[in-house]
């Protein structure tokens, strides 16, 4: 992977190796601290691996048959904080019991695929209360039983149980399996397959178009609800908190056997009462909860059939501010969280903040520097919970004092203070006691009281402190000592890499970029070739596989090569900056990015570096950086690039953007460079789109889109670069990321950071993220947070903000990028088509903007 893969963001040159090392340093010291404060502990001896803390992957062939063999290795404790376990290839594994889950109580995902499943207890998930996505596709279940289930689906409006049991060979002939049809969604069904009695045809269980299914022999059992006696006139019901309901559910149709109506009453809160008829039941809320806002589900079973009725029920509720905290440093500015319990949500405008201090009147908060942030629409939060904080931008003394948070919904107001103390005034003797703290409204809650007690440091602190203190001054000396070693290996490559001209003694020359000049390279006549501009960007990986059919590799001859610079080195190789003759037709010169081979001899690097070639001349595409040739006359061997003038896309989104003055040196010719336009944005859009379609089409997988890995030319042409990470899908069904590399957790979905597994999917999701990054003019995603922090965003659901200057159909594309199921997420070629008619509609509104003017 290119160095610049370490950095934030793309600077001129490429990163020094000792940069890239104390960046390790960094990263090394943030795990050590992060495993000496976490309590899930991975067993050392364990087949199975932690990826992020409270989650187990196993996946080496055959070591388990049973979920409880690999649980015995934790503790109790870390066995009930688990939060996800993925199990695959496990052929001895055949079924899940009633007591192997039991100790997980905290299990969120369950996945067990490719392996031996053949059986599910009634009772396997019976403790399991926030399990919501279980993943048993591609096992040998002939039946899935729905009594496991019928506890999870504990319906919110914004929660729903996913399920998937795709690659099974379900049985046609089982009613049993029939449940599936009325508890999943359509769009689901249509994709699952069932097998006839004897195992040798498929049939798809049912064809919405024609609604017809694979159990029309089995029994059918319609049912009709009514809310307090009569046919409701809308799908949903709206009580109040207190209030009473009475739902009956009723067998409208003739039915064969006895027929078993039941209410699905799993959590409820409210006091309720349920009254069975032969072919009816009755649930009767005495004083509704508004924790009982969700869908209600009527179940009718029937010779091992089940079939569901569903009403959605909201219980509205007075607002009730259950927590508003002191300040709190997040996002490198102070945040006072808070948390509501309102029904519905208050809106924005009656979600207010006020401010007291030294016994004046409190005053409504409106300053810019002081904003309300929700995290309802970012993180997955009940629907009667609002969550958020008061953020402060640069507060100062003059900001202490008593702030109150006032929240009002149409059934009524709360209102709750906390002091908040930022800075000391420089001019007095500042203490929290010169504050009188206002009690909030509501009499029953515990007034906060401000203290000015030192805190002393607990056992914990010192033993960071401690731990802190022998292991820094350990890894200084790795550090220091991987330095040296690399700084003599860069002396020997610099002196080795000399010979590789076309015949001349001249050594590479640096190119000074750094006070923004851009020094003319001369040809040997005296000829001015081009200026230089920084791009370190083709620094690719190795390929492993067998070859590939399609175009002939092109073979340059050496003598055609002229190298200027190096641009860096990755893994296997310096990347240098050149002017390769006859390219791209004879008689002709062009600027080239070469690439070099080290050492042909380690290895299979010869034959790793030859089927490189091979793939990356199939890859031919207006918006993918050229492949022109290989030069394997003598070693070292090279690949030779197209390059581009306009060097990387975050760069140039960065000096055209609203920050442009931030990132200009002195002499910078860009510097009178308009900002890019919404209608330029969607271009850039467009253009990186098409070019990730042609590499599905070509089923390949990119693995770290990203702006500084795309490159931009004259005329706003840009085009895809850096396939170091690309793999043909095909060869396998997902690239897996070896231990050593690098990763851009930034721009990966969950699934690639949690099992370490990449697809089409998966580029789409950093589609998404590149389609921020050009939003935002090139800043970095999740900027102000450490790595470790945006793997737990990501692993928690919580997606990036909307641009200030992102149309909201653009957004709305982002967010079909980043959903969570990689088979939800948006067709890359469906990615294409809307920003392709979004940068049409654009272009249209500015001819008739300018026709107006």
């Amino acid at each position: 992977m290119p160095s610049s893969h370490l950095s934030n963001t793309m600077s001129p040159f490429p990163r020094r190796h000792s940069k890239g090392y104390f960046f390790i340093l960094f990263v090394t010291l943030g795990l050590v601290l992060r495993t000496a404060c976490s309590r899930f502990i991975c067993p050392l001896d364990f087949n199975c691996i932690c990826p992020v803390a409270d989650s187990v992957k196993c996946d080496r062939p055959n070591t388990y048959s049973s979920i409880t063999q690999i649980l015995d290795k934790f503790s109790p404790k870390d066995a009930s904080d688990l939060l996800v376990l993925a199990i695959s290839n496990q052929e001895n594994l055949t079924s899940i019991s009633d007591v192997d889950l039991n100790v997980t109580k905290k299990l969120r995902v369950l996945n067990i695929t490719y392996s031996g499943l053949r059986s599910i207890h009634k009772n396997a998930f019976m403790d399991l209360k926030i399990l919501h996505l279980i993943d048993l596709s591609h096992n040998k279940l002939t039946t899935v039983p729905f009594e496991p289930f019928i506890h999870l689906f504990n319906e919110y409006f914004n929660f729903s149980l996913v399920l998937n049991f795709t690659g099974n060979p379900l049985s046609c002939s089982h009613c049993e399996n029939q449940w599936i049809l009325d508890f999943m969604t359509p769009e689901y069904v249509q994709k699952l397959t069932c097998v006839n009695a004897t195992g040798d045809k498929t049939f798809v269980m049912k064809n919405n178009e024609s609604d017809e299914s694979v159990f029309n022999n089995c029994p059918v059992v319609k049912l009709n609800i009514t809310v307090d006696g009569h046919q409701p006139s809308e799908e949903f019901q709206v009580r109040k908190q207190g209030e009473e309901l009475v739902l009956t559910c009723t067998v409208v149709n003739n039915v064969e056997g006895y027929v078993n109506i039941s209410w699905y009453t799993y959590d409820l809160n409210s006091k309720f009462e349920v009254t069975n008829t032969a072919d009816s039941a009755t649930l009767t809320f005495n004083k509704l909860d508004y924790r009982d806002t969700r869908v209600m589900s009527c179940v009718a079973e029937v010779d091992g059939t089940f079939h569901r009725k569903t009403i959605r029920v909201q219980v509205q509720v007075a607002p009730d501010i259950v927590s508003f905290s002191r300040p709190i440093m997040s996002y490198s500015s102070p945040c006072m969280y808070f948390v509501i319990i309102a029904y519905p949500r208050a809106k924005t405008k009656d979600v207010r903040l006020y401010f007291e201090k030294g016994g004046n009147p409190r005053t409504e908060v409106k300053h810019s520097f002081v904003g309300i942030e929700h995290f309802t629409d970012r993180a997955p939060v009940l629907p009667w919970q609002d969550l958020g904080c008061v953020l402060f931008q640069s507060p100062t003394h003059k900001s202490n004092g008593n702030y109150t948070l006032v929240v009002e919904n149409e059934l009524g107001q709360d209102e709750f203070t906390t002091f908040a103390h930022f800075q000391t005034n420089p001019g007095m003797d500042e203490h929290y006691s010169t504050y009188t703290v206002r009690p909030s409204s509501k009499p029953a809650r515990k007034e906060e009281v401000v203290k000015d007690e030192p805190r002393q440091p607990s056992f914990f602190i010192y033993a960071i402190i401690a731990a802190v203190a022998v292991v820094v001054p350990c890894i200084i000396v790795i550090v220091f000592l991987v330095v040296r070693r690399q700084h003599k290996r860069d002396i020997h490559n610099r002196v080795r890499y000399r010979d590789v001209t076309d015949g001349s003694d001249i050594p590479f020359k640096a190119v000074n970029c750094v006070d923004g000049k851009h020094p003319e390279i001369m040809t040997k006549g005296g000829e001015l070739v081009h200026p230089m501009f920084p791009n370190p960007i083709y620094v690719t990986g190795i390929f492993k596989g067998e070859k590939t059919e399609g175009n002939a590799i092109q073979h340059i001859s050496r003598d055609r090569i002229r190298f200027i610079s190096d641009l860096g080195e990755g893994a296997f190789g310096v990347v240098c900056l050149g002017v390769c003759k006859d390219i791209p037709a004879e008689g002709e010169s062009t600027m080239v990015a070469i690439k070099t081979l080290k050492d042909a001899s380690i290895g299979d690097a010869r034959k790793d570096f030859q089927r490189e070639a091979e793939l990356l001349t199939n890859l031919q595409h207006e918006n993918i950086v050229t492949f022109y040739g290989v030069c394997e006359d003598k070693e070292p061997f090279l690949m030779v690039f197209e390059y581009m003038e306009n060097g990387d896309l975050n760069s140039f989104l960065k000096a055209r953007g609203p920050d442009a003055d931030c990132f200009h040196k002195q002499g910078n010719t860009t510097i009178n460079a308009p900002i890019l336009s919404e209608y330029d944005l969607l271009v850039i859009a467009k253009q990186i789109s098409a070019g990730m379609v042609y590499m599905a089409s070509q089923h390949f997988v990119h693995r770290d889109l990203a702006t500084r890995n795309c490159l931009v030319g004259d005329r706003l042409v840009v085009k895809i670069a850096d396939f170091g990470m690309s793999r043909d899908v095909y060869s396998t069904d997902y690239y897996r990321v070896g231990g050593h590399t690098m990763l851009p957790v930034r721009w990966m979905p969950p699934e690639s950071i949690i099992y370490r597994t990449y697809s089409l999917e998966s580029d789409v999701w950093s589609y998404g993220i590149v389609l921020w990054e050009i939003f935002e003019y090139g800043k970095q995603p999740w900027y102000g947070l450490s790595n470790h922090e945006v793997i737990e965003y990501i692993h928690n659901g919580v997606l990036l903000d909307y641009p200030p200057r992102c149309p909201k159909e653009v957004y709305k594309i982002m967010l079909g990028c980043w959903q969570r199921q990689p088979t939800h997420r948006m067709a890359i070629k469906d990615v294409h088509d809307a920003i392709t008619r979004l940068s049409e509609e654009c272009k249209r509104d500015e001819k008739t903007d300018d026709t107006t003017n």
